[in-house]
């Protein structure tokens, strides 16, 4: 074993900060203890190393398609492809407009066993009433996904932020969850740097970004995106059999068993306050037992669910790491292999090394 994983927070004086706070919060730390200051932004990079360079490569990762009308779909060719498990349809716009082929794919869609999901097609004026109207149309069920799409915060024709703000408050007060909000790189900037503190921070982001791969995510409201849409007309980057490349294609930051477990990715048992905020977060585990978790797999269950939308993706992601670390099934990444020591040959027997670490942190 030349591979020891000998201390998590002895080396890196923010993830002991961390540990001792999770008395009053139960955020991760992000990356694993990732090098900051106090005061300093959060990190660029998501959770998970990799989730902006052509996660569509992955074969276990899962895929969403969002059609509209004129999109055609030949059922029994897309069912060769088994990531494609949910599918987000275009279904109202404005306080009038329903796209014609929604019900009728819906329960297409529902009878061949796909997850369901609707969007939202924001515009000017009278929020409250396109939100009253999309949920009056839809009825969405718990099992189904809701979103806006925002195509433009700061237009003067489509919705821009204060109005879908609006709306997204007066959806949750509807349905008693928060919807997902689709826009693109240059909105989630806007918003990220004028809406800190906002509803929009409960919003699982589905972001739109036509690249292969992503430097510089606009961190703020969001650690990563939810969804990613990547492909479509302008930019079509994946094929999928029965449909044609303008067909719109999201991947999930997650694998296909992840999201059929998290779907329809916000409940209206989530906590109604920003995940930014203590009192959003659940009961934290006693100190240090959540990270001991993470590192040496104790016997300690974490549910996810359990937390906020905004935190939950980076939740998964960790524990999704943490076991493929643990197993090695992966390497560790730039910020994590800066927590652990490397040596030649086993020097200590786990279980001392485990007790000497948290006794290291005031951990009796």
């Amino acid at each position: 074993m030349l591979l020891l994983i000998i201390a998590f927070l002895i080396v890196h004086p923010l993830a002991l900060q961390t540990a001792a706070t999770l008395g009053a919060q139960a955020p991760l730390p992000a990356c694993f203890g990732q090098s900051a200051t106090a005061g300093s932004p959060p990190p660029r990079a998501p959770a998970l190393p990799g989730n902006f360079q052509r996660p569509w490569d992955d074969p276990k990762t899962a895929l969403v398609i969002d059609p509209f009308h004129a999109n055609p779909i030949d059922w029994d060719k897309l069912k060769n492809e088994p990531r494609v498990v949910a599918i987000i349809h275009k279904a109202t716009i404005g306080v009038s407009k329903l796209d014609p082929a929604y019900f009728r794919r819906k329960k297409e869609a529902k009878k061949r066993g796909y997850l369901w999901g609707s969007y939202h097609w924001g515009v000017s004026g009278a929020p409250e009433k396109q939100a009253d109207y999309y949920v009056d149309t839809v009825k969405p069920g718990d099992d189904e996904l809701i979103a806006l799409d925002l195509e433009d915060a700061a237009s003067k024709k489509l919705m821009n932020a204060e109005e879908s703000l609006r709306f997204i408050k007066r959806v949750k007060e509807r349905t008693g969850r928060y919807p997902l909000l689709y826009t693109n790189h240059k909105s989630a900037k806007l918003l990220s740097a004028k809406f800190k503190g906002t509803e929009f921070a409960e919003t699982p982001l589905w972001y739109a970004r036509f690249k292969s791969d992503v430097t510089d995510f606009p961190t703020g409201l969001w650690r990563s995106y939810t969804l990613w849409q990547f492909s479509s007309e302008k930019f079509s980057q994946m094929a999928l059999p029965g449909v044609k490349p303008d067909m719109d294609i999201n991947v999930y930051n997650g694998t296909v068993e992840d999201l059929k477990s998290n779907w329809p990715l916000t409940r209206s048992a989530s906590p109604a306050e920003s995940p930014l905020t203590t009192s959003a977060q659940p009961a934290a585990p006693p100190k240090d037992a959540l990270l001991d978790a993470l590192v040496w797999g104790a016997d300690m269950k974490i549910d996810p669910k359990a937390y906020a939308p905004a935190l939950r993706i980076e939740v998964e992601q960790h524990l999704r790491r943490a076991k493929a670390f643990r197993s090695k099934r992966a390497e560790p990444s730039e910020p994590e292999s800066q927590m652990v020591y490397r040596i030649d040959k086993v020097m200590e027997e786990p279980s001392y090394v485990r007790t000497r670490s948290r006794k290291s942190l005031g951990a009796e």
